[in-house]
């Protein structure tokens, strides 16, 4: 048995036990309580300074779908996945999808900021036809291209190329640059001038090493003697022992100025759009009653070569180096966050 001296003893302490006890809990409340409130008040100001914020802008295109005949209106990055998708092959290193998303931002804000319809569309800014300005596919287009196995990743891998450059665009001297860009350069990009009528400062002509060994480097096409006359409009003379084709002079890229076609003198410019060449960089010779092609690259030859930013980007430069690389004294900045 406890002795009554003894239980006294134990009475005190566990009421001090519990007096301690509810004081502590009393503390605890009390501190839990002030921290509550001085969260409260950082998320108020937090909250209030987002509110303030600029708030991120939500650029919408009217887009003319020459696939559907329609007008759409398009959110400007979900736009530029479909772009990229469409330009570039997926399989290119990320850098180099990078470069062209930057491209096709600053392309596509460009039209944005003029907002000039177009001629046959009124009700739209931007066309889906490459011919008139970036190529553009849709989801369901992009599905039956690569197949459903293929296209969750490529898509993927696109989608992170236009994210992880949201809002970058490319500058000249403040402005936003009209970004040029082809498939291959054949080893040199040509200067505006030499191809549009337009002189442009940051479309120069560059040494373009990095397409070394793609697809496009060298191709060939031949013709025979009715077909150059067909496709020229040019009578030609069967009999005639001097060339069909020649040369006159070149750009100093090695694109074709000036050509003689019988006796008509054509630019290269017109006698790659009149034949269909690749480009108007070429050699010509006649082989075996034909005329034969040497063709070096793939477009018009300004601004960024595709396959050479492909070939920057596995060298190991980044989407910023490739851009201003190709596009002379330029700036790559932030048109939005």
């Amino acid at each position: 048995m406890i002795s009554w001296r003894r239980h006294r003893r134990l009475r005190g302490f566990t009421r001090g036990f519990r007096r301690r006890s509810i004081g502590r809990g009393r503390s605890l409340v009390w501190r839990v309580g002030v921290l509550l409130f001085l969260a409260s008040l950082v998320t108020g100001w937090y909250v209030g300074r987002l509110s303030a914020l600029p708030e991120r802008p939500e650029i919408t295109l009217a887009v003319w779908r020459h696939d559907l005949q329609t007008t759409v209106n398009m959110q400007l990055e979900t736009y530029l996945e479909g772009v990229v998708a469409a330009e570039m092959p997926a399989e290119f290193h990320p850098e180099a999808l990078k470069a062209q998303a930057v491209a096709a931002r600053t392309l596509a804000l460009r039209l944005w900021q003029a907002q000039a319809p177009l001629s046959n569309h009124p009700g739209a800014i931007i066309s889906t036809d490459p011919g008139v300005h970036q190529a553009w596919l849709s989801d369901d287009a992009l599905r039956e291209r690569w197949g459903p196995v293929n296209f969750f990743s490529r898509k993927a891998k696109i989608s992170r190329a236009v994210t992880e450059t949201r809002g970058l665009v490319i500058t000249h001297a403040g402005e936003l640059i009209y970004p040029a860009y082809h498939a291959s350069s054949g080893g040199r990009t040509e200067s505006s001038e030499n191809y549009w009528s337009s002189y442009m400062p940051y479309l120069r002509s560059v040494d373009d090493p990095y397409v070394d060994g793609s697809r496009y480097e060298k191709t060939r096409a031949e013709f025979t003697l009715a077909d150059v006359s067909a496709k020229t409009g040019v009578e030609l003379a069967a009999a005639s022992t001097a060339p069909i084709v020649q040369v006159l002079s070149r750009y100093p890229s090695g694109r074709v100025e000036w050509a003689q076609v019988g006796d008509e003198r054509i630019s290269g410019r017109q006698l790659r759009e009149k034949l269909q060449l690749r480009s108007s960089w070429f050699d010509v010779r006649e082989e075996g009653g034909r005329v034969v092609f040497d063709v070096f690259g793939y477009g018009h030859g300004i601004g960024m070569s595709q396959y050479g930013a492909d070939g920057m980007a596995r060298a190991g430069f980044r989407f910023d180096q490739i851009l201003s690389h190709y596009y002379t004294g330029v700036e790559i900045v932030a048109w939005y966050e």
